[in-house]
């Protein structure tokens, strides 16, 4: 399914970036999993999770360059979920940020490639 598929009520522009962060429920800290973030704007992200999440589940997760993020499930779709940030963010912090020694789940991440797709690799 495309982007283009999901019907979404997005106004805001998204950044297409590779990121991963481990998924928590909001309130109990449980992890959830973890989403493999492909875009993201200042009010949410897509993110490919295979948790299973609904519509109104509260998550909270780190995102490299901002921080903890407290967010909604807007939709879920196919393994594809939307996420509907609490306050908005500013999206182009997430490629500014160094990846060593950044906040949450990027830091055991370095980046392979071009550093500016965002395409991270485990290196323990």
């Amino acid at each position: 399914m495309t982007d283009d598929a999901i019907p979404s009520n997005r106004a805001a522009p998204r950044d297409s970036l590779l990121l991963l962060a481990e998924l928590q429920a909001e309130g109990s800290g449980r992890s959830i999993g973890m989403a493999r973030i492909r875009n993201v704007s200042s009010t949410g992200l897509m993110a490919e999770c295979d948790a299973r999440l609904k519509e109104g589940d509260r998550v909270l997760f780190t995102l490299r360059g901002v921080g903890e993020v407290a967010a909604q499930v807007g939709w879920c779709r196919e393994g594809r979920i939307g996420l509907i940030f609490d306050h908005p963010i500013d999206p182009m912090a997430t490629r500014r940020a160094p990846v060593a020694g950044s906040a949450g789940i990027a830091e055991p991440y370095k980046h392979i490639g071009d550093p500016t797709i965002g395409r991270v690799r485990r290196t323990r």
